[in-house]
């Protein structure tokens, strides 16, 4: 059964790089941002379902991080 495995795993990488390239076609670094964030959300939203909250308090952490780095110095 894993060929059956195999098969979806590989339209689920195609389909995600395929939504990658028309979001960066259509909005650039923006539309590239939005295709990772639902692709985040939708693994959090799977852990969570399995009773592992560790993604969202990772996500939530890494989040944190990057506004620290990026806020400071300029008023945000």
């Amino acid at each position: 059964m894993s060929t059956i495995k195999d098969a979806r795993d590989a339209k689920k990488h195609e389909h995600w790089a395929e939504r990658q390239r028309r979001q960066i076609e259509l909005r650039g670094d923006a539309g590239l941002v939005d295709a990772w964030w639902d692709r985040v959300r939708s693994i959090c939203k799977a852990q969570a379902a399995q009773d592992n909250p560790e993604a969202w308090q990772d996500l939530a952490r890494t989040l944190e991080n990057w506004v620290q780095r990026h806020s400071s110095g300029n008023g945000a």
